[in-house]
């Protein structure tokens, strides 16, 4: 039996510049527009005279800007006959679930940095930190428990946490999350809506992270022909 080889994502090179851009400007605005609740005394929007909006920084632009050389690495790798093409493809690959759930946890650190005060904060940051890594992991350890967990994540109907649509998955949670934190946030109710987001950031970084792990570990390059 031959080894599996990953599916060719057909990529031009319009897609592979497009498609970060559009990542890009996605992770871009929720950033910023998070701080409306994680700040929510400092910005208000229009509600204020003059109105008052978080500042799009540096920090904001450059956290995204590895989505465009992750997406020419994959552009270049599935040329016809590279060399280690094996690696390459696989690496990118795994570089780009990677980044989605290290940028989505990011978020769920940042949120939680607003609701614990020092050192609480750096437990449960720290605990996140651990389980994203075991979650990447997991598949070495045990590939016949991650593929269980992956299968209860199709069974939930969780498979936009599939490798290929990070983009739905975060506009999706970016809308819910925003629409529920600044109604909270006009109610008064500023911690409940961070708790959500901290929660539901923190699940999504995670169940993404395994999702994807146990995606990538059958085509892994070192696989043996036999498994």
């Amino acid at each position: 039996m031959t080894r599996k080889a990953l599916p060719n994502p057909r990529l031009t090179i319009w897609k592979a510049i497009l498609a970060p851009l559009y990542l890009w400007a996605v992770f871009t605005f929720l950033g910023w527009l998070f701080k409306f609740i994680w700040e929510p005394g400092r910005y208000s929007g229009f509600n204020s005279n003059p109105p008052s909006f978080p500042p799009l920084t540096v920090g904001n632009v450059l956290s995204g800007s590895l989505w465009v050389l992750i997406y020419l690495w994959l552009y270049w790798a599935w040329k016809p006959r590279r060399k280690h093409a094996r690696w390459l493809r696989w690496l990118g690959g795994l570089a780009l679930g990677i980044y989605v759930s290290v940028q989505v946890l990011l978020g769920a650190i940042a949120s939680w940095n607003v609701l614990l005060s020092h050192p609480w904060n750096l437990v449960v940051n720290s605990v996140l930190v651990l389980l994203l890594i075991l979650a990447w992991i997991l598949p070495g350890l045990s590939y016949r428990w991650s593929e269980k967990i992956a299968d209860a994540q199709d069974t939930l109907g969780l498979r936009m946490l599939a490798f290929g649509s990070p983009a739905a998955l975060m506009v999706a949670a970016g809308t819910l999350g925003s629409t529920f934190g600044m109604s909270a946030s006009r109610r008064g109710e500023v911690s409940e809506a961070v708790l959500i987001i901290a929660f539901g950031l923190s699940l999504v970084a995670i169940f993404f992270a395994q999702y994807n792990a146990n995606h990538y570990w059958p085509y892994r390059p070192w696989a043996k022909e036999d498994e």
